[in-house]
């Protein structure tokens, strides 16, 4: 059964506002062991009403790591001056998870790939999936703005309803729902260790192969197989220099292996000709190196590490990335 925390809806270090379209206030936001009650004030110049929740002094403070939630999950309900609930039946609300940045009540997520609409009421739990985070967009092709651990909280705008007789939305549950315990994978029948070494399998869909076009990154022209990854190269007017990336952030993941518990990792590239010749390129060093998911595009220089960027490639080469120098230059955590 996953591990569940149910937060103190009345802990000082849960952050509420209200933006009312002239910036994000703490005024008409209260709090108590029940409930976080968000007043309304209805305006034309300003329709759909818009909130936000800010818990990051309350994750650092507590020691939860952002990385160790599965979602998020609220029940909200919006009433009227009565305290009626207005029903909301099946319209979806804009519902987000975000960074510092785009905590404004109003912002979709800059993180998570989902979709940013969820139903709210009082007879429902409303998630934000935190597991679903990889780094991508919807599209698996286009990187987020910010990474998982930038998130700071989620905005809550109504979008979709009559508001006019709003005067509160009230958060009755704030609940985190944790990871089950991650147990180191052991190796399938195309993975094993040898030497102390792992072999991964290329054909597994965790890893994902791109090429760079010279106008965006996609995975057009990429195949992948227990023998390999193959990346299509088209000699382009404008795109000279052939560009490539490879993410294994879900593979490790996937694996249960951390990337601060691993020394290195080797790769073997050869680049071959239409007829499937290998074109030698020795002692020739091409650009290799590690990056985040900010620079996973195919032609940035290592923002992790502050030098090895260019290696020997090809058949006779096992190219060694180093990851024990790492020096606290870049953030080897957030990798690609």
């Amino acid at each position: 059964m996953k591990k569940e925390l149910i937060v103190n809806l009345d802990d000082i270090r849960i952050k509420g506002y209200v933006n009312r379209g002239y910036g994000m206030l703490e005024d008409g936001v209260t709090k108590s062991p029940s409930c976080i009650t968000f007043e309304n004030v209805y305006s034309e110049e300003v329709p759909y009403p818009m909130y936000a929740v800010n818990l990051s002094e309350y994750l650092s403070e507590e020691g939860i790591d952002i990385h160790d939630i599965e979602s998020i999950d609220i029940t909200a309900s919006i009433y009227n001056e009565n305290e009626e609930e207005i029903p909301l039946d099946d319209r979806y609300q804009k519902f987000t998870f975000v960074s510092e940045e785009a905590l404004d009540g109003y912002s979709g997520s800059d993180i998570l790939p989902e979709h940013d609409y969820k139903l709210l009421g009082s007879d429902r739990i409303s998630s934000l999936n935190l597991a679903s985070y990889t780094g991508y967009k919807e599209d698996g092709v286009s990187l987020t703005d910010y990474s998982l651990e930038d998130g700071v909280g989620f905005n809550i705008q109504l979008t979709n309803g009559d508001f006019t007789d709003l005067s509160f939305l009230k958060i009755t549950l704030l609940r985190l729902t944790f990871k089950e315990e991650d147990k180191k994978a052991e190796p399938n029948k195309l993975e094993e260790i040898v030497d102390g070494k792992w072999l991964a399998d290329l054909s597994n869909p965790a890893i994902k192969g791109y090429v760079n076009t010279g106008t965006s990154i996609t995975t057009d022209g990429v195949s992948q197989s227990q023998s390999g990854i193959v990346f299509e190269n088209s000699c382009a007017e404008g795109n000279l220099f052939p560009m490539f990336a490879v993410d294994f952030s879900s593979y490790l993941n996937e694996k249960g292996l951390n990337i601060a518990d691993i020394k290195s990792f080797e790769i073997v590239a050869i680049p071959y000709n239409e007829v499937g010749d290998e074109i030698m390129l020795t002692d020739e060093f091409q650009k290799c190196c590690f990056v985040t998911k900010e620079c996973l595009n195919g032609y940035s220089q290592s923002n992790i590490f502050t030098s090895g960027n260019y290696k020997e490639i090809g058949s006779r080469h096992k190219t060694v990335f180093d990851l024990s120098k790492y020096d606290l230059a870049g953030t080897k955590e957030n990798f690609g």
